[in-house]
């Protein structure tokens, strides 16, 4: 279990679609904030960082890094109310997005 008092997530560039923010699409970021809610939907995992998921920043963890994460013995609910940071390629879909790819 990684017990750091922050923790980094690593991202993985996607190809998006075109979008109204599609200019910013693809704009490499890092962002830090407070995980205010973590869900696991359909096998994917979801960490908000603001009250409303369809505005707000989001890092988004597919089934199989989110089954990476697990058998290195990462509990991604435990980010929960944590203070975290984040690097990589900013997307948009329901707000700006990264995807995590593995924990660091």
């Amino acid at each position: 279990m990684h017990s750091s008092a922050a923790v980094v997530l690593i991202f993985a560039l996607l190809v998006v679609t075109a979008s109204p923010a599609a200019a910013l699409d693809g704009l490499r970021e890092g962002e830090a904030g407070l995980v205010l809610d973590v869900v696991v939907v359909k096998g994917r995992g979801y960490l908000n960082f603001g009250p409303d998921w369809r505005t707000d920043f989001t890092v988004a963890i597919a089934p199989a890094d989110l089954r990476a994460f697990e058998a290195e013995g990462f509990d991604i609910t435990a980010l929960e109310g944590r203070f975290i940071r984040v690097r990589g390629w900013l997307k948009f879909f329901n707000g700006p997005m990264h995807d995590a790819t593995h924990p660091e």
